[in-house]
């Protein structure tokens, strides 16, 4: 009889995600309409929740599932919502997303995988999203804006750069975290790269975040060696070699941000930040507010097709934010679920910062707080099939990495 080796079954998932991805992206641009995204998520939540030992996980999953079948149908009985492919498959989605940190922890927990192979798998899996970005410098790829000569970036073969960006900024900090890759500074080097030739915001401001914190902790957070001197020493060459390509990157950056700013008819700096996220907010209130039950709507939401088709008159396809999503699509229960996992990843990274003090955990505790500031304020994290396995493998860290101290 033939086993299964639920291990190696795990990396392969997790390999093959971004590939799902990318031919979800090549159809589409195809105009292909075949929902094969919805199939592969919903075979691969079939193939994780197989593979959980703890049968205290599979009643987690079967309590998510309950919790936001029962809105929907709740939903359904009042109108807010119909029986299509559409509303089914983002039920799916929800309850996929929702799960998989949960699964995660228990495969770490349990001895399934190897923690250190597998962030080795999620960091060697974001080579072919680095390799399509770096190769759409040759034309072998596509743009991430061809509408406005304002921004410039890359999307490889995908069909968006949001969640890109968030998917490598998270593989940034397993890079610092891990405890032995072959060709690290490569591998560090390749994702600030590509993550520069993505173009977002977001992205951009992350690198630095990282760099300055990173660096200060690894140079000044203990004593100096001749090792770190000879590194700073490179690091400080390179920089001024490179110091009048930066000046002339930003300079430019500036300056189309600018006039982004002024030739789009942004009303004020947060609009701008958000790339207008917050008049999805106001369009939505306004209207199903307005047409609808508050209190019901408050409980339940207001249904995803419904809520989006408010949103399509204006040149929106979706709330982007997370948290504003899941409260017009599904209502206030799925946002306190959320607030509780954000809360619960965080305060593990946090005991784990204040445990241990070194680059470690200062990588994971900045990888957690840009991903979930990243899913408030701009998104592509918990509706996102590619990113949202990232983050629940670096929250299923944040959460054993307790365990270990």
């Amino acid at each position: 009889m033939m086993t299964i080796n639920k291990e190696k079954l795990i990396y392969l998932l997790i390999i093959l995600n971004p590939i799902f991805e990318i031919v979800y992206s090549t159809l589409y641009r195809l105009d292909v309409n075949l929902p094969l995204n919805q199939i592969f998520r919903f075979l691969m939540l079939f193939c994780f929740v197989f593979l959980t030992k703890n049968i205290k996980t599979k009643k987690i999953v079967i309590i998510f599932a309950i919790t936001y079948f029962s809105i929907w149908l709740t939903q359904l009985s009042v109108g807010y919502s119909r029986i299509s492919f559409s509303e089914i498959s983002f039920v799916f989605k929800i309850i996929y997303s929702t799960c998989l940190i949960f699964i995660f922890t228990d495969y770490i927990r349990n001895n399934i995988v190897n923690t250190n192979t597998l962030i080795r798998i999620t960091i060697y899996s974001v080579f072919i999203i680095i390799f399509s970005i770096s190769v759409s410098l040759l034309g072998l790829g596509y743009e991430a804006w061809t509408a406005t000569d304002y921004r410039t970036g890359y999307v490889g073969w995908f069909l968006f750069g949001n969640h890109l960006t968030i998917v490598l900024l998270m593989v940034f900090c397993l890079l610092i975290y891990i405890d032995k890759i072959r060709g690290r500074n490569i591998w560090i080097a390749l994702t600030t790269i590509a993550i520069v030739l993505l173009g977002n915001k977001a992205g951009l401001v992350g690198l630095i975040a990282y760099f300055t914190i990173l660096g200060f902790i690894y140079f000044f957070g203990s004593r100096p060696t001749k090792k770190k001197i000879l590194f700073l020493l490179i690091i400080g060459i390179c920089v001024l070699l490179v110091m009048p390509n930066i000046i002339n990157y930003l300079s430019n950056f500036i300056s189309n941000q600018v006039k982004l700013y002024n030739d789009y008819g942004y009303t004020n700096i947060l609009s701008f930040l958000l790339s207008n996220r917050d008049l999805q907010i106001l369009y939505v209130k306004n209207d199903l507010n307005a047409n609808t039950d508050r209190y019901l709507g408050s409980l339940v939401g207001y249904g995803y097709e419904r809520t989006v088709n408010v949103l399509r008159p204006y040149g929106f396809n979706a709330i982007e934010m997370d948290l504003y999503a899941l409260r017009y699509y599904l209502g206030y229960i799925p946002v306190c679920i959320w607030l509780g996992i954000y809360l619960k990843v965080m305060l593990c990274a946090v005991k784990g910062f204040f445990k241990s003090r070194d680059l470690k955990s200062t990588a994971i505790l900045l990888g957690t707080s840009v991903a979930i500031m990243h899913s408030i304020f701009t998104g592509h994290i918990v509706f996102e099939s590619l990113s949202i396995v990232y983050f629940a493998i670096l929250g299923a860290l944040c959460m054993t990495i307790i365990d270990e101290n």
